[in-house]
Formats: structure tokens, sequence, C-alpha cells
């Protein structure tokens, strides 16, 4: 998980490293959803850019493609190991949690039984949120 996780980084940084080189040379926005797929990649590749720009747009593109079959194995073998997880099952039946997010938080957590209750899991994940403030009124946020 830890690995698939500098992946994700690497490729979000590359992706990042393009829309600045971009963005450097006042290359408006791409008009597609996605500047990283097909009809994306054809639009970038049709932008004007000098040789040195182009060049390091094309580099980022050939990692971020490279990056993407590491993930696919990555994917494969968190598969191979978790899928007859009971824990990780039982989390995908959530709505939103695929077979990576369920087998991170499974890794994350570890023995579930090192939690005294729910609410030492909750505290763990950070997940409630409380108010710390003297005085007995409701807090005020200042705008």
């Amino acid at each position: 998980m830890a690995r698939r996780y500098q992946v994700v980084r690497h490729r979000t940084r590359l992706k990042n490293e393009v829309h600045l080189i971009l963005h450097a040379h006042l290359i408006p926005k791409c008009p597609h959803a996605d500047l990283f797929n097909a009809r994306g990649r054809a639009w970038l590749a049709a932008q004007q850019l000098p040789d040195d720009e182009r060049a390091a747009v094309d580099r980022h593109v050939r990692e971020l493609d490279r990056l993407a079959e590491d993930l696919a194995l990555l994917d494969r073998e968190i598969a191979q190991d978790a899928i007859d997880d009971p824990a990780v099952n039982r989390l995908m039946t959530i709505t939103g949690v695929n077979l990576a997010v369920a087998a991170g938080i499974v890794a994350a957590i570890g023995d579930i039984s090192r939690f005294n209750g729910s609410q030492k899991l909750v505290s763990y994940f950070g997940l409630n949120p409380r108010v710390r403030q003297s005085g007995l009124g409701a807090a005020i946020t200042a705008a």
C-alpha cells in the first residue's frame, strides 16, 4: 500500500508539472475533461511550446504511462493479497470504497482488536472533531 501511495503521489506531481508548464506559457485550460486521456493528449500535442518545454512535457507523459503500468501491477498484487480478507470485503460494501481504499484502511488499522471500542478507532483516524474553548456559549467563527 505504501508503494502504491508513492506511485500515485509521483503521478500527481508529474501532472502538476505539465499543468505548470502550460500555465507558464499562458496556454488556456484544456477544453476536455482530462488532459491526460486520449483527447486531452491530442490537444496537448497541438499546443505550441518551446522545444525544451515540449521535451519536458513529452518526458512527463511517457513517465505517466510507465507509472500507469506500475500502478496496474501494484493493484493486481494488492487484489491478490486482499481479496480473501473478510474485513476488506466488508469495507467494499460501502459506496465509494474500492479494493485499494479498503486494503489501505485495513493496512492502516492493523489488528482491530487493539482498539478498546469504536470511538477509539474513530479517534485514531481523526474523524471525531472536538471544539476546545473557554466559556459557556457556542463557538463563533470569524468570517
